[in-house]
């Protein structure tokens, strides 16, 4: 969905940008893809999915990345 019409911005543009972590609010995210800069009327709308998507991603486990290395060190030798 369009979440920013002055500058075509998606929902799903600004939750790739959060996940990639080049934004974690609004202004950083003017800066990016260029939201409300204009009318202004998307910040609150941009806000809210920044919040949503930094909440979904906290909530994600993280893989443990020094065992799967270490375990497949092992196997190759």
């Amino acid at each position: 969905m369009y979440v920013c019409l002055c500058e075509p911005v998606t929902d799903r543009q600004i939750r790739e940008v959060v996940c990639s972590g080049a934004a974690c609010s609004v202004r950083q995210l003017q800066a990016q893809l260029g939201i409300a800069k204009k009318c202004k009327k998307c910040a609150r709308a941009a806000c809210d999915i920044v919040n949503e998507t930094l909440a979904s991603v906290e909530a994600t486990p993280m893989v443990n990345t020094h065992t799967t290395t270490h375990v497949i060190t092992a196997v190759q030798l």
